[in-house]
């Protein structure tokens, strides 16, 4: 049996590709940010992967890349399910700007890097790594 998988608005489906939004965050205009949302499943039960695209606004090749990849022909010969986020940044994309215009730094900053945090030395300056 294949299991649904909720993701914001979207639920997936066997055999079927689902599209919805799952709201990020209100800004204090009122305005909801959204994070688009494509989950895509195969009728047979089967690993799950989840891409993402869109982190930076003047990249735009990912999120073309995944409205491309995600079809229903794909669906039809693929067992399990795929989540896709085609634009992690929407406010970049909206902007063609690498940063947010609601949060001034850079998206990719934000994921660890599994390196441990450089520790401040005792005499106030920065450790160097």
């Amino acid at each position: 049996m294949v299991e649904s998988i909720p993701l914001g608005t979207a639920r997936s489906e066997p055999g079927a590709i689902q599209y919805g939004r799952w709201e990020a965050l209100t800004h204090p205009t009122g305005h909801t940010e959204f994070l688009p949302v494509i989950i895509a499943q195969g009728r047979e039960a089967g690993p799950c992967m989840w891409l993402t695209a869109g982190i930076h606004g003047p990249e735009q090749a990912g999120p073309l890349v995944l409205y491309r990849l995600i079809t229903q022909d794909l669906v039809d010969r693929m067992r399990g399910t795929i989540v896709a986020i085609p634009g992690l940044n929407p406010a970049g994309l909206r902007t063609s700007e690498r940063e947010p215009y609601h949060a001034p730094k850079d998206p990719n900053r934000l994921w660890p890097d599994g390196r441990p945090q450089k520790q401040p030395s005792g005499n106030g300056k920065r450790a160097s790594a």
